[in-house]
């Protein structure tokens, strides 16, 4: 309520309605409700109470203490009313605040401003500029609403001054009202279209385009969207409109296409958010808190990226480049040991050539020395921006091309599958290493299988640890390692697992000595000999 008399009263808030119960009610259209701040006039600090105090007997207008700062949609479509309701608590139908006697109301006035006045008092030869407040229990209200108790929208934010005409000095006693601030809409459609955007947290930076995507659903036709963002410190958001393409099947669904001018991103902290406006000016930003943004890291190359990770094992992604494209993907296995992972984008030119040729593309897995007790798989991205089946700046076939690792002194096989459409190549893994892109396919032969490693030994140093069997994944069958003692006795079996740490099956290291293994699989079987020196 808004009450005067001998001293303040205040207005406590409500759970139902969010705002206030007792005085100040607040409706809206579902899902856009107007906000709502009592401030001190004087102070402009927020407050709970709204009333007039003990009024003065030298004037014949007044001006509350406080003022209502309302944020509302600035859609002409929208309407904002201020209006009183005297009939429910008083039972009374007369406009302004009532007392409990007989005696006549106070007329209560409003007025809008776009930006709090430097002086917003009422007084009387200012009075045409406000307009009464109507009362919901007279008859012709309903008439009268569309016109005397409309707030007009100023840009999405009005400040609302109270005033009492006291020129009648006919009372006595408290007074009070119940003031209504509504929204309503002229058209049915009331909701902003539905935004979709999953956020990245790291980008490498790399000579291409960055832009940033995601998706919208919206019934009505005419839908524009906007990219606002900015580096972390910049004191303003710059924006960009953003390119919605229809799904096909699909008339009320499109995709977001947001492109970063020539000459952004730089390596920092990039800060943005989306905003998508219908036809009947409904609006919808991702994130919904206007206080809030979504962040995300712009690492130069060969810088590293440091990526958490639970004992249970799960997936890291990193953006290269453009996150609207694939990038790095590792789904790893439970049980490896470390809280986190690292990855860096490695300069091409730097690395060790395989058959006299460069790498396509190079990353560093890390920590060093970590071997999986199952196997894990890695996507590494290449460019064909123009999907015309080669490889940008090169004359490599895309598919060609398979995932490599080295040893420290040579490339070695993984092999790989190559997804056309998305431009990456995917393969099992079972460390962390540099692993590249070379457009060398070699195929899974007998001798392409065998350890390079002649000899283990298995103490941790990350040196000589394991035999490796190259370029074989249980992504094309499954396929079964046994190791042999020169009795014939099976110490180890490992199963779609292409390596042996030196451990038999109860996770022991095994005697020195020499080992037989079989692999058997995918049509072939291996053998062969390993050393182990402990």
């Amino acid at each position: 309520m808004i009450r005067v008399g001998s001293g303040p009263h205040s207005w406590k808030r409500s759970a139902v309605l969010g705002i206030a119960a007792g005085g100040l009610f607040l409706t809206a259209a579902p899902a856009r409700a107007v906000t709502l701040d009592i401030r001190r006039v004087d102070t402009d600090a927020s407050t709970t109470g709204l009333n007039f105090g003990v009024l003065p007997s030298s004037v014949t207008h007044h001006t509350a203490p406080v003022y209502l700062d309302i944020g509302h949609s600035p859609s002409s479509f929208r309407r904002v009313y201020l209006y009183t309701d005297n009939t429910g608590r008083y039972g009374k139908t007369q406009r302004g605040l009532v007392g409990a006697g007989t005696g006549p109301p106070l007329p209560l006035f409003f007025r809008n401003f776009p930006e709090k006045p430097i002086d917003g008092s009422f007084r009387e030869s200012e009075a045409a500029s406000w307009s009464p407040v109507i009362e919901k229990g007279e008859a012709d209200f309903d008439v009268q609403k569309g016109t005397k108790a409309l707030i007009v929208p100023t840009a999405g934010r009005s400040r609302v001054y109270l005033g009492l005409d006291l020129s009648r000095r006919e009372f006595g006693g408290s007074y009070g009202t119940r003031l209504f601030l509504e929204e309503s809409s002229l058209v049915s459609d009331i909701q902003g279209p539905a935004l979709a955007h999953t956020p990245f947290q790291d980008v490498i930076l790399i000579d291409i385009p960055m832009g940033v995507g995601g998706t919208v659903v919206e019934e009505s036709a005419g839908t524009l969207a906007t990219f606002f963002y900015r580096m972390e410190g910049a004191p303003v958001f710059q924006n960009v409109p953003v390119v919605l393409r229809p799904v096909p099947g699909d008339p009320f669904h499109y995709t977001m296409d947001a492109a970063l001018p020539a000459g952004l991103p730089a390596p920092g902290v990039l800060e943005y958010y989306f905003v998508a406006v219908d036809q009947y000016e409904n609006d919808t930003r991702l994130p919904a808190d206007h206080r809030e943004y979504f962040r995300a890291n712009l690492v130069p190359q060969n810088q590293t990226v440091v990526r958490p990770i639970t004992n249970a094992g799960g997936r890291v992604e990193l953006a290269v480049g453009d996150p609207r494209l694939p990038g790095v993907t590792l789904d790893l296995p439970g049980g490896i040991g470390v809280r986190s992972v690292t990855v860096s984008l490695e300069p091409t030119a730097t690395q060790p050539t395989l058959r006299g040729i460069s790498p396509v593309r190079a990353f560093e897995l890390g920590p060093d020395n970590i071997n999986f007790n199952r196997p894990g798989s890695i996507s590494l991205p290449y460019p064909d921006a123009d999907q015309d089946g080669v490889v940008d700046g090169t004359t490599v076939n895309e598919n060609d091309l398979r995932i490599f690792w080295h040893d420290g002194v040579d490339w070695r096989s993984v092999g790989g599958r190559v997804d056309t459409a998305a431009n990456r190549v995917t393969a099992r893994i079972s460390h962390f290493s540099l692993y590249a892109l070379f457009p060398f396919n070699l195929g899974v032969t007998a001798e392409s299988v065998r350890p390079k490693e002649r000899i283990l030994t298995p103490n941790g140093d990350g040196v000589w640890d394991d035999a490796v069997f190259d370029g074989i994944s249980d992504a094309d069958g499954d396929y079964t390692i046994e190791i042999f003692n020169v009795r014939g006795e099976r110490v180890r079996r490992i199963v779609n697992m292409n390596k042996w740490n030196g451990r038999d099956d109860d996770g022991q290291i095994v005697e020195n000595g020499t080992y037989v293994y079989r692999l058997t699989g995918q049509g072939m079987t291996v053998t062969g000999m390993i050393a182990v020196a402990r």
